[in-house]
């Protein structure tokens, strides 16, 4: 065996199963925070992190290493390239939607006009000009237009940033459908022994291959079915949060003024 293919054994692959249980681990610590104890969130990236966040994260970096490092060796064909050109732009258009919807504010038209009891939210002391209107527990303020607090990315969905999310829950679906198709064929050519030498060796790159299939089927299937929900959801023109029969606030406040008229 060689330099790197020893270290790939003896250190490579337990950093990885060592890092794996600290993920685990910090995402119990922080999914155990009691909400009140946290600060209204300003941006999708402030601490805490959800659970679900910190793991999709996490199995993206992991599964962008393993196709560059390993996967992209194995593909030799005009077709396999092409995917890996395909894969290339997806990643890079979701990391740049990732990063847009993590660093903006959900929380839009804010006022400090008195405009209506059915615009004012005693949580956050403030009045709001706009309809379909959610205090989130989560985020710890009201946000117009509200869909649905999104746990992948922490953040809140709305009418304002509802295609961003859209785009970026698409290319993410095809990033790991992409992942899929593409570690399937490294495996099988690893298999069939057709990849000549491997900087990690033979059971560090078929750790790396299983490993990162595992963890993308899975994932690709619930990112499919939430990207086939969301388009339901636009082809019978209603939203997550109506869906769920939910009512949003100036609602309720117009509701219970009705009812208060009537007595």
């Amino acid at each position: 065996m060689g330099l790197s293919e020893d270290l790939t054994n003896y250190v490579g692959i337990p950093l990885c199963i060592l890092g794996a249980i600290a993920i685990g681990l910090l995402a119990r610590h922080v999914s155990s925070i009691p909400e009140r104890e946290k600060k209204q969130r300003a941006i999708g990236i402030t601490y805490p992190w959800d659970k679900w966040q910190i793991l999709v994260v996490t199995v993206t970096l992991y599964n962008i290493f393993v196709f560059y490092a390993v996967v992209a060796r194995a593909m030799e064909s005009t077709v396999e390239t092409v995917l890996d050109l395909i894969e290339t732009l997806l990643l890079l258009l979701t990391i740049g939607l990732w990063v847009y919807l993590s660093v903006t504010d959900p929380c839009i038209a804010k006022t400090e006009k008195s405009i209506g009891n059915e615009y004012w939210c005693r949580f956050c002391q403030a009045y709001y000009d706009g309809e379909k209107r959610k205090h989130c527990r989560h985020c710890k303020k009201c946000v117009i237009g509200f869909d649905h607090h999104c746990f992948f990315l922490n953040t809140c969905i709305a009418d304002h940033n509802y295609k961003q999310f859209m785009t970026v829950l698409c290319t993410y679906t095809g990033i790991l459908l992409m992942q899929v198709v593409t570690t399937a064929i490294a495996i099988h050519r690893h298999i069939q022994d057709k990849t000549g030498s491997e900087p990690f060796g033979d059971v560090g790159s078929h750790f790396f291959l299983w490993t990162s299939l595992i963890l993308s089927f899975p994932s690709f299937c619930g990112a499919a079915a939430l990207l086939g929900l969301h388009l339901f959801f636009i082809a019978t023109g209603t939203n997550t949060f109506k869906w769920l029969k939910q009512e949003y606030e100036e609602e309720k406040l117009r509701a219970k003024s009705f009812f208060l008229c009537d007595l």
